[in-house]
């Protein structure tokens, strides 16, 4: 009874933690409004395996939104409290099974890192897609390290065997966990026996579970036609340039010490440090998680640590092994956004500390890392930016989006302007606040998520593009040339801050070409 309710008292605090990202959920990202918008059309029928134009992401998320949607409505906040609902299960799974293996004190200090949390795992847990790819991965952990001790052993070896297989088919992200947790299994089948046999027959049921969500993965990516875009990054590789923004960005947004809060415009993020002494205090228990890490792999390699908590250390090693290593070799990282993939170091931390909290004792494991739990609780908290005020959260979307969104919505509904076309960060988060009505498409074809959408827009005598001065990446002048070529002709409105392109419009001029300004793009048209 107490651990229930230690492990509900470290759920609240989790969702207090993200009080300020819920009371904003309104200013919802287009990645997420994807997920929204594709559970939008689940419920009216429309079916595919994967998440919109996204091979690496199966559609497990809008499938749960769907169902959301089909109890609570269709809202913003009902869309984040999906990947946040995936979150507390996480945490729960979690807290089980480090209480059965270290002790109450310390399992709550290894979950309050992850109720904290880091820049490099916070921004999934109240936005899809990849909270739920993450839970199973921990459903995966909880089910092979309670196995050699269930009645049903061999099911529960290869239910967390299948678990982890069928985690890769949701995100292929989680690809950088799979590692360790085969080295996890491996290690739980000689949990509490020297039996060979018994070695074995748990072997086979991880090996049985493993091939039969291998083979859901194979036949669902076989027999399904799969989006291609996003599936590989390829690009120019250069070891220097991926050092350097490890070290120089990444590490210090994700440790928290250096924070990329929004600008006034949502596109222009500026690094924020502390002033010492807060920002030595920040460095240093930053890296003291990381040492702690270093640790907990260094201690899994003694044999005086007790085997369940040594096959956790060798686990959280593992993913942090894996995980700096992909992070280097791979060419996609290319900004501080992304620390994101610095994020199963963060999600197996509590499982790499294990080691060292059974080395130290739960008392002064938990004096070892007070310092850090309250650095980064600061920092995270800070880290939200508009969405704070001092101590206490305040609802910062509605007050600044709705009112111009809704205007630019008016706008286009009174001119019998069915579909438009804008910045791929406003146009799908437009079409699920408003429930496609209007649909905004992404301007640039290259990020282009449903193709529906695409022939759609094109099909409408009259259409529209949204351009913000603050917002919009793409050049709204480049755009412009573009109808200047075809002679096209169309009008300018000011809505507000926003710009709209309304045409063809047969009462406005035709203008002349005026030649190239920036970047030309391949815009929908």
């Amino acid at each position: 009874m107490r651990a229930l309710l230690v492990a509900g008292a470290l759920l609240a605090s989790a969702v207090l933690f993200r009080l300020p990202a819920l009371l904003n959920a309104r200013d919802v990202n287009s990645d997420a409004a994807v997920v929204g918008l594709q559970a939008i059309h689940i419920l009216h029928g429309e079916w595919s395996w994967f998440l919109w134009e996204a091979g690496y992401q199966s559609s497990l998320d809008s499938v749960l939104t769907a169902g959301a949607f089909g109890v609570f409505g269709i809202s913003p906040l009902v869309l984040a409290l999906v990947p946040l609902a995936g979150y507390l299960l996480a945490l729960g799974l979690a807290f089980a099974v480090l209480e059965r293996r270290i002790g109450l004190l310390a399992a709550v200090v290894g979950v309050l890192v992850l109720v904290i949390g880091s820049p490099a795992i916070n921004a999934i847990t109240v936005a899809p897609p990849r909270q739920w790819s993450i839970t199973l991965v921990f459903l995966s952990i909880w089910l092979l390290d309670g196995a050699a001790a269930s009645r049903r052993s061999s099911l529960r070896f290869g239910a967390g065997a299948c678990c982890a297989a069928l985690a890769v088919l949701v995100d292929l992200y989680t690809l950088l966990f799979m590692p360790g947790i085969a080295i996890f299994a491996l290690l739980c089948t000689s949990d509490d026996t020297r039996d060979s046999t018994t070695k074995r027959r748990r072997l086979a049921a991880c090996l049985v579970g493993a091939t039969a969500g291998v083979a859901l993965v194979v036949a669902i990516r076989l027999f399904n036609e799969t989006p291609t875009s996003g599936v590989l990054g390829f690009g120019t590789y250069q070891l220097r340039q991926r050092l350097e923004l490890l070290w120089q960005q990444a590490l210090p947004f994700a440790l928290g010490y250096g924070l990329y809060q929004d600008g006034v415009n949502h596109l222009t993020r500026g690094l924020r440090t502390a002033p010492w002494p807060w920002y030595g205090l920040q460095i240093a228990a930053g890296w003291s998680l990381v040492a702690g890490i270093a640790a907990g792999g260094v201690l899994a390699l003694k044999h005086a640590i007790p085997w369940p908590v040594l096959r956790l250390g060798a686990l959280g090693a593992a993913v942090a092994i894996t995980t700096l290593m992909g992070f280097v070799a791979s060419t996609a990282p290319s900004d501080m956004w992304t620390t994101r993939y610095l994020g199963p170091v963060f999600w197996m931390a509590p499982f790499a500390l294990a080691p060292l909290a059974v080395r130290l004792g739960s008392a002064r494991f938990a004096t070892a890392f007070a310092p850090y739990l309250i650095v980064a609780a600061v920092a995270v908290w800070h880290s939200y930016g508009f969405y704070v005020n001092g101590l206490l959260p305040r609802r910062y979307a509605a007050e600044h989006y709705e009112q111009p969104e809704q205007q630019v919505r008016e706008f286009l509904r009174a001119r019998g302007i069915r579909y438009a076309a804008s910045d791929y960060w406003f146009a799908y988060r437009f079409s699920f606040v408003f429930q496609e009505d209007p649909i905004i498409e992404a301007i640039d074809l290259s990020q282009s998520r449903h193709l529906p959408y695409q022939d759609a827009f094109r099909a409408q005598p009259v259409k529209a593009w949204v351009f913000h001065p603050d917002w919009s990446r793409t050049p709204m002048e480049s755009c412009l040339n573009v109808l200047r070529d075809e002679r096209v002709p169309f009008s300018r409105h000011q809505v507000g801050a926003f710009t709209v392109i309304v045409f063809p419009d047969p009462s406005a001029p035709v203008e002349a070409p005026t030649g190239p300004v920036g970047r030309q793009p391949a815009v929908l048209r």
